[in-house]
């Protein structure tokens, strides 16, 4: 069914956050707002690393209301260096280690008077599984919370933070937000600066958020994108009003696994495209058959780059996980020829898709091709990573609800490549459509 899953406590506590105009209110706020972050953590175990001491530092040196983020908690992923927070990886390897510098985003947080509250759970490297039970789903702590930015998607979902920073080379940021019920944005390849957060593909690694309010998130992506002169790809980003007459595409079964998604997916999708999407001109979605060939490509440039960026732990290799372990094994098989194969074909085909969107301005299709599975389970195949591979940004919004199973599930809209705010700016408008829809 269609329902709009609204984290109504995150929203609330941006909201109270933006009425704070002192550090004796700030203090104040910060006293009872951990309270309940605590009690939280402690049920959904979202949580890696805090310094409640860093914390009150930070709060100490908040200037005034002028900064954006002024006095706004950010759950940072295990995987993004704090100089002040341990940074583990999600790895046994490297407990209790602290990187001696922030990543650039985390600067600019702090920059602008953000409070960098605690590093969320990953998975290992930031590599697709989470351990059993390590990060609860808030829906059913029987079922996963998704792939390795799980801990930041929770820590919003539940409503113990605004807003939090994730990071995607699959499906890390999309997944977990279908399947927790939250909003996930993974921006445009090289939109927010890499510098300082777990290189594991080149071409792959994408810095993403989670919130349960767009506004947020699209004033926070605003002032974490990578704008200067020394970013190739800042020229490329500018804020474009949505169109008035908008073309779309909606990708269904021109997918092949799609046949295989959950009869109930497939049936809240068709309703939902029925009934939303009727005043939008619909693109033929059959140019985007070549999208079928790209998982192949991303495992070669994945796996393979996984083998040579942990080479150099090989001799610490009895303490990976299975899945870390079976990648790596997978990517020392992967010729090199191959590999340069891949890449050339993930150039190309991200110029092909680009080329196709001049006419398409967003795609539809849902985020996963189930609620989430129960732990022990794995996820059928969906759309997720082809997006991350094309360089596009794409959004899941929460606003799927499964009643037999009691468990959300997202739709995702994509764009082309740089069109970020657009395809924000459209995202509410669709929030905007169900809200006010009369069932």
């Amino acid at each position: 069914m269609i329902k709009l899953i609204s984290c109504s406590s995150s929203q609330n506590l941006y909201k109270k956050i933006n009425k704070l105009n002192s550090y004796l209110s700030i203090k104040n706020f910060y006293k009872s707002f951990y309270k309940k972050f605590k009690k939280l953590n402690h049920k959904f175990r979202f949580t890696s690393s805090i310094d409640l001491k860093y914390v009150n530092k930070q709060l100490k040196n908040i200037g005034n209301r002028k900064y954006l983020f002024f006095g706004i908690p950010f759950g940072i992923k295990d995987v993004i260096n704090t100089k002040n927070l341990n940074t583990e990886y999600g790895s046994a390897i490297f407990k209790n280690f602290l990187p001696g510098n922030n990543a650039r985003v985390v600067d600019k947080i702090l920059e602008k008077q953000g409070i960098v509250f605690c590093k969320t759970t990953t998975a290992e490297f930031a590599v697709h599984f989470f351990p059993e039970q390590k990060t609860l789903n808030p829906y059913n702590k029987e079922h996963i919370t998704g792939t390795s930015s799980s801990g930041s998607a929770v820590s919003v979902s539940c409503g113990a933070l605004p807003v939090s920073l994730a990071t995607q080379t699959a499906g890390s940021i999309i997944r977990p937000a279908s399947f927790c019920g939250v909003t996930g944005f993974k921006p445009s390849f090289g939109a927010i600066d890499r510098t300082g957060i777990l290189k594991t593909t080149d071409t792959l690694d994408t810095v993403g958020l989670f919130a349960n309010n767009i506004s947020l998130l699209k004033e926070v992506f605003k002032n974490l994108l990578a704008s200067s002169k020394e970013y190739p790809y800042s020229k490329n980003f500018f804020e474009k009003k949505t169109k008035k007459n908008i073309n779309i595409t909606i990708i269904t079964e021109v997918f092949k696994p799609y046949n295989f998604y959950d009869n109930q997916v497939k049936k809240d999708f068709i309703f939902f495209c029925k009934n939303f999407l009727k005043n939008y001109k619909i693109i033929n979605n059959k140019k985007f058959k070549f999208i079928n060939n790209i998982h192949i490509h991303h495992n070669n440039i994945y796996c393979k780059s996984l083998a040579y960026y942990f080479e150099n732990l090989k001799k610490k290799k009895n303490k990976f996980r299975k899945t870390m372990i079976d990648m790596i094994n997978i990517g020392n098989k992967v010729k090199k020829k191959d590999f340069s194969r891949s890449l050339q074909v993930q150039q190309s085909l991200s110029k092909k898709f680009n080329l196709l969107m001049h006419d398409c301005d967003f795609l539809f299709t849902p985020s996963t091709a189930s609620v989430a599975p129960k732990i022990g389970n794995v996820e059928k195949t969906d759309t997720c990573l082809i997006w991350t591979f094309l360089g596009a940004p794409a959004i899941s919004l929460p606003i799927f609800y499964d009643e037999k199973t009691k468990l959300p599930f997202g739709l995702q809209i994509v764009a082309k490549r740089y069109e970020d705010f657009r395809l924000l700016d459209f995202s509410e408008k669709i929030l905007m459509k169900v809200k006010n829809y009369k069932f």
